[in-house]
């Protein structure tokens, strides 16, 4: 199928042993009020919630993948009529495969341990993989680390990534196929994993 795991390939073997994926939440805040009389007061502090990164390998399945993007969201996004979502877990990551039709995906979602190394050995294989035409171009405010590719994989067939390191996570977020062009195309997929980043 058209969505299988080729980006798999860049993470390295070593990050795929992980623990157990945290999330945690702190706050911080009060107040104290008086009048007169000599009383002390202390302003109103707004409560800060710090949503910690991935530690470990995140469990792919159908109420992670509702939740981090919908099917309107995928359909808004890439302009398309996403009419449901494919789970594949593949014991060691997994992706949310949002698609028109079986087995053909407008845009895919794949979550791997692996997080800045396997960015960056995608980029590095990518750039020493002899033949390739596309490029790779570092993006900046998403996750820690994140590069977008273009892949003409052939003639007329040009495959989309955007790369995220986020903790120990690798996200890729790829078009199999789009005929937006590269820019807009990039920009899709950016969008998409903005939404994922902020929902995890």
């Amino acid at each position: 199928m058209q969505q299988n795991f080729g980006m798999r390939r860049f993470v390295p073997a070593a990050v795929l042993c992980a623990a157990l994926c945290i999330f945690a939440a702190c706050a911080s805040g009060g107040s104290s009020t008086g009048n007169g009389g000599g009383s002390t007061s202390t302003a109103t502090m707004p409560t800060k919630t710090v949503k910690t990164k991935p530690t470990g390998p995140i469990t792919v399945n159908q109420a992670l993948c509702d939740r981090v993007l919908t099917k309107d969201e995928a359909g808004q996004i890439t302009k398309t009529t996403v009419t449901s979502v494919k789970i594949i877990d593949t014991g060691e990551g997994g992706s949310c495969n949002y698609e028109t039709a079986a087995n053909r995906a407008a845009v895919f979602v794949a979550f791997f341990p692996g997080g800045a190394a396997a960015v960056q050995g995608e980029q590095d294989q990518l750039k020493n993989q002899p033949g390739f035409k596309g490029t790779v171009t570092p993006i900046s405010g998403l996750g820690d680390s994140a590069i977008g590719i273009v892949n003409p994989i052939t003639a007329g067939l040009i495959q989309y990534h955007v790369s995220v390191a986020y903790g120990t996570l690798f996200l890729d977020c790829v078009l199999p196929k789009s005929t937006a062009g590269d820019a807009a195309a990039i920009d899709q997929l950016k969008q998409v994993a903005q939404l994922v980043l902020d929902r995890l």
